[in-house]
Parts: structure tokens; C-alpha cells; sequence
């Protein structure tokens, strides 16, 4: 579900053979049908409000470090692999990444997204499922379409919970409420 540019896997171990710390390397995703616009760079928020990704970028810069990073697209360091080791197979869909790129860190592996590299990724094709643009309370939201929402919506709750609660179960009683009031003003 990805169109790879020429030079996308050289800009990254570009990246990662000039920075000895960074164990795993992101590039930037585009938005497929809208070639144009960026659809995500990783994040420094994973609980709160939610994993969103920072979109915004300053122009001079190559890289920036994030918390965590899609694996649509990835260059992960050997030693890094050895050490972080593989994804967590209980998730399935959503959140591996995050959970993933929780454990490299915690490793002392840092997480950069290569600005230069660029991914054009085909957001529900996986899935199956349509995002739509609502407006609630003046305020315009996208989100996924009924008919692609049962299944992605229930592995991105159940994979959102088991991940807090395996990384920061202090937080999880908070993040419950919090997603379940969330999805509930979604789906209305």
C-alpha cells in the first residue's frame, strides 16, 4: 500500500550511518490520492490526547527525532533489531508500531524521520476502509467511513489499550474513559 521514491532508502542509511544512536529511521509519508500533502512524520504524543502524527516540519532541517514511527516504512540497524527484537504478534493491527518503537527507545535507540526520503502511502488500503471529512461543533474531523469502521476501530481500541496498559498502566484507567468518550462522539 506504499509507492516508494527513487531515492527513499538511500536518503535513510544516509541518516543512520551519520548518527551512530539512531537505531531506526522513518521516512516522510505523502498522502497517495493527494500526492502533495503530508500524511505523517511520527510523533512525540502517544497518550495523550492519542498517537497523532506531527506533521508540521521546518524546511531547513533533515531529520527530526520522534518517540515513535510507522513501520509502513522502516531502516532499522542490525544491532538495534537484536536488541529491540521483532513486533509484538498479540497486536495484529495498529499500535506494533508504537509498542515497537516504545521498546527501541527504552533500548536507548533513538527514532529519527529522514525528511528527505519520501513514501507515498494509500491510507485504508489494507483495511479496506474510506476515511470521510465531518464537521462537529464547528470543528471539521476525518474519520473512517461505517462501513470500513467495525474492524480497524476495534483492533485500534483493543491494540490502544493493550499497549497503555503494557507500557503505562498508571496512565490506563485515564486513557480508557478517554478513548471510550472518543469513539462514542466519533461514531455520533
Amino acid at each position: 500500500d506504499t509507492v516508494i521514491d527513487k531515492d527513499a532508502l538511500f536518503e535513510m542509511i544516509k541518516l543512520a550511518e551519520s548518527h551512530e544512536e539512531a537505531g531506526v529511521i522513518g521516512p516522510k509519508f505523502y498522502n497517495y490520492e493527494k500526492p502533495n500533502t503530508v500524511q505523517g512524520l511520527g510523533s512525540n504524543k502517544i497518550i495523550w490526547p492519542c498517537r497523532q502524527p506531527d506533521n508540521h516540519v521546518i524546511k531547513t532541517e533533515e531529520y527530526i527525532e520522534f518517540k515513535w514511527l510507522c513501520t509502513s516504512s522502516l531502516l532499522v540497524k542490525r544491532k538495534g533489531l537484536e536488541e529491540i527484537g521483532l513486533l509484538d504478534e498479540k497486536y495484529f493491527y495498529y499500535w506494533e508500531d508504537v509498542d515497537w518503537c516504545i521498546r527501541a527507545r527504552r533500548r536507548g535507540w533513538k527514532l529519527y524521520c529522514a525528511l528527505k526520503s519520501a513514501v507515498w502511502h494509500k491510507l485504508g488500503t489494507s483495511t479496506g476502509s474510506k476515511r470521510i471529512n465531518k464537521y462537529f461543533l464547528g470543528i471539521k474531523s476525518t474519520r473512517l467511513a461505517w462501513e470500513g469502521f467495525r474492524i480497524p476501530a476495534y483492533y485500534d481500541s483493543r491494540n490502544s489499550l493493550y499497549c497503555i496498559k503494557k507500557h503505562y498502566p498508571q496512565y490506563f484507567m485515564m486513557y480508557l474513559i478517554y478513548t471510550t468518550l472518543m469513539r462514542i462522539i466519533r461514531i455520533l
